[in-house]
């Protein structure tokens, strides 16, 4: 939020916070529009998302990716149970294997789908259906993890237990009736894993 307020500002733009949200877990290639349709034809979308994503960048070279408190908890209690991960994000797969590789924790999953690898983003369910076939798992054996609104909405379309983790917003009442379970962090949905999965 910070990198994509800097950047609208530096096009003589102010952004809300809500207006970002609305993009959020959504591929890269449909953020545009959906801003667009938030801020008005006229808000440069497409310049303002290269240069939010520049910015991005740079922090993520100088500070390192920021990580979700509990990541190694929920993955330490995923492996003790033998529950193989997969990262389902609307990221291109290519970054979210750069970022994952220089946090250490790229090994400790089974694979990666991208938002590039499919032809619909969340919150259409493609995303999560792939990563699905990729694990030979069925559907209604699969659980996601989700922070955004979009990715809850793509994890029950596609048939699946979603643990919101929310993160910038709470879920609201259409989005908790979705989800299977709502958890405020990622400690939590760990030390309640047997629960979640029973």
């Amino acid at each position: 939020f910070e990198t994509f307020k800097q950047a609208s500002e530096e096009a003589g733009w102010e952004v809300s916070h809500e207006a970002f949200l609305a993009s959020m877990g959504l591929p890269r290639r449909n953020i545009p529009p959906k801003l667009a349709e938030v801020l008005g034809a006229t808000f440069p979308a497409t310049r303002v998302l290269d240069r939010s994503y520049e910015l991005l960048e740079s922090a993520v070279e100088r500070h390192g990716p920021p990580l979700k408190g509990g990541v190694d908890e929920i993955l330490d209690a995923l492996g003790e149970r033998r529950i193989p991960a997969i990262v389902a994000t609307s990221t291109d797969a290519a970054t979210a294997r750069a970022y994952l590789d220089t946090t250490g924790l790229l090994q400790r999953f089974v694979g990666v789908v991208g938002g590039d690898e499919i032809e619909r983003g969340k919150p259409d369910p493609d995303i999560f259906l792939h990563a699905a076939e990729k694990l030979e798992t069925p559907p209604d054996r699969v659980i996601v993890f989700e922070d955004s609104m979009n990715g809850v909405r793509a994890g029950a379309a596609a048939g699946m237990r979603v643990i919101m983790i929310p993160d910038f917003i709470e879920p609201s009442a259409e989005i908790r009736a979705m989800a299977f379970a709502v958890v405020l962090s990622l400690h939590d949905a760990a030390t309640q894993l047997d629960t979640l999965l029973a």
